[in-house]
């Protein structure tokens, strides 16, 4: 409802706002399946299962490229968004069925568990550096992509290829060494 008014909070050009609001209402459609991914990824992870998450990055990538060609010449940037949206999902989704076969997921109908009041402060204080870490990393991102736009579109753009690379690459190499 507000993606105008964040693209223009973000830096984009009044011309271009309502392209840019077009592709966060398309991302937005993938959002949720960011966090479900990184949460699973850290479980395969904690049982020294690397391997996983690269093949659900993998899954990604080619479903990322393969919407990207079929959707971008009829759709332009709101192919491009849904392309990556659905590259999201299809990553969830093997992500989501390795963990079931993995006996990793919850079970269908488990209770919610809610923590007593002191493990709830224990978790908080133990996720507290992460959350602090991610919140400065996000609020970096913010200011370089504002940065970026008020230097124009073509600055903008190659940051945003630049910095898509960056994280992709480092997704895939990386967290599974941390």
């Amino acid at each position: 409802a507000c993606a105008e008014s964040i693209a223009l909070l973000c830096g984009a050009p009044p011309a271009l706002s309502g392209r840019a609001a077009l592709y966060l209402r398309w991302r937005a459609l993938g959002a949720a399946t960011f966090q479900y991914q990184s949460v699973s990824s850290s479980a395969f992870y904690a049982t020294k299962d690397s391997a996983t998450p690269f093949r659900a990055t993998a899954v990604a990538v080619v479903v990322n490229v393969v919407g990207d060609a079929l959707l971008c010449p009829r759709w332009g940037l709101a192919g491009a968004a849904a392309a990556t949206s659905a590259a999201q999902v299809s990553s969830c989704a093997y992500l989501r069925r390795r963990l079931v076969k993995a006996g990793l997921a919850p079970q269908s109908g488990s209770p919610v568990v809610v923590p007593s009041r002191a493990k709830a402060r224990e978790l908080l204080t133990e996720t507290l550096p992460h959350g602090v870490v991610c919140a400065s990393r996000t609020a970096f991102y913010f200011l370089l992509g504002r940065w970026c736009c008020q230097l124009g579109v073509v600055a903008s753009a190659a940051q945003q290829i630049t910095s898509t690379v960056f994280w992709g690459s480092s997704s895939a190499s990386a967290e599974p060494m941390s």
